[in-house]
């Protein structure tokens, strides 16, 4: 979990809220921590119970100006649960909350969330009532048809399209990266079958193929289905939203865990994203294999981040050297970004690790063993 989680659940137990203007300084200060964080979702789960509590049960009468705050209080009543109909007529009169909200929507962690908000800005009051008599944890399948319903079939869109337009160069810039976000959502993704099988998402990196086909070949054996890149990962599909289809429509994701998967972008990021469904629905659906036990030597974290942060040095001297040349640098900043979030998320994934039993693959008789042994279990919850 990041800093500004742990500094703000610390700040929150040490100051007793006592008075509207302290819980305001604790929110001002949790919005400003949230928006640097390279995974906000974690600190949107982890908020401590004075700011739920102002979330879920606002004064009318609470003065709120900075927009950047009032989209962390949105965000965060999405997250647990609160009156979102309060919070986005509160956005609605700050004048630049909506540009903002088109800015997080552009580059933010959680594009259908913020989809969601904006097609709030077209409920009524009742419907929205009706959706806060739902628990957190059966909000996401709501705000999924809120987005389907208002956002990629709605009046959402066409707003955004008519930012595209705008006077101002750089609104016009973000809303389109949006309606191309939205469009890249809207296009035909795999089909991974509807059928009764429970499935499981392999998540696991190149290198290890020679491994992950053996273990494949061994669950091909159980009534499971699986999902995996190399069967319906297509040549021009958006990887981010395969990755993001594959944990939502699996029952499990299994982790191939080694050397070579702990230092990869992509299934650090696959973790994440489990993690996050995971906090969401309030089901287990993270399962490591492990078939490389480096993790458990105490010098790997920190072999791992000055391996990490060397390529992130690499790569802002590419990126400097070619800035001064009047150049465009956003795929190597795409990268060194990528990075950056495997450094800063690493220790969340190697701590998930050391609190789950894990299925020991580390030689071919525990493989065949233990995957048998785990898909009977999968089977059975």
């Amino acid at each position: 979990m990041g800093r500004c989680t742990e500094k703000t659940t610390e700040y929150e137990r040490e100051r007793p809220m006592t008075s509207s203007g302290a819980i305001l300084q604790v929110i001002a200060q949790a919005a400003e921590e949230w928006a640097k964080t390279a995974y906000p979702y974690h600190t949107l789960a982890s908020l401590g119970e004075p700011i739920k509590s102002f979330v879920r049960h606002p004064a009318d009468d609470v003065e709120i100006e900075q927009a950047d705050v009032l989209l962390f209080l949105m965000s965060a009543g999405v997250q647990h649960g609160s009156n979102w109909y309060f919070w986005v007529q509160k956005c609605l009169s700050i004048p630049e909350a909506p540009d903002r909200l088109v800015a997080a929507l552009a580059t933010g962690y959680d594009r259908v969330t913020y989809r969601a908000l904006y097609a709030l800005q077209l409920f009524d009051k009742t419907d929205v009532q009706r959706a806060l008599d739902r628990s957190p944890k059966n909000l996401r399948p709501l705000i999924n048809k809120v987005v389907v319903d208002h956002v990629f079939n709605g009046k959402v869109l066409s707003y955004v399209q008519e930012q595209t337009r705008s006077h101002d160069a750089e609104k016009a810039k973000k809303a389109a990266a949006v309606v191309r976000e939205i469009t890249n959502m809207c296009t035909t993704a795999p089909d991974f079958g509807k059928g009764d099988k429970k499935k499981v998402f392999i998540s696991y990196n190149h290198r290890d193929a020679a491994h992950v086909e053996k273990i494949k070949l061994l669950i091909d054996g159980e009534n499971l289905g699986i999902i995996i890149d190399t069967d319906y990962l297509r040549f021009g599909d958006n990887i981010k939203e395969f990755i993001r289809k594959s944990v939502r429509e699996s029952d499990y994701t299994l982790a191939v865990i080694s050397r070579n998967s702990l230092l990869s972008p992509w299934v650090i990021h696959e973790a994440l994203e489990t993690f996050m469904h995971e906090q969401v629905s309030g089901v287990p659906k993270y399962q490591p294999i492990v078939i490389d036990t480096c993790f458990y030597q105490n010098s790997f974290y920190l072999e791992s981040v000055e391996s990490i942060e060397q390529g992130i040095y690499e790569l802002a001297d590419y990126i400097s050297a070619l800035s001064k040349k009047g150049l465009t640098t956003k795929t190597l900043d795409d990268k060194k970004n990528q990075l950056i979030k495997l450094r800063n998320e690493m220790d969340t994934v190697l701590s998930r690790l050391s609190d789950n039993l894990h299925a020991d693959c580390t030689t071919h008789e525990k493989m065949e063993e233990n995957i048998k042994k785990l898909c009977g279990q999968l089977l059975e919850r």
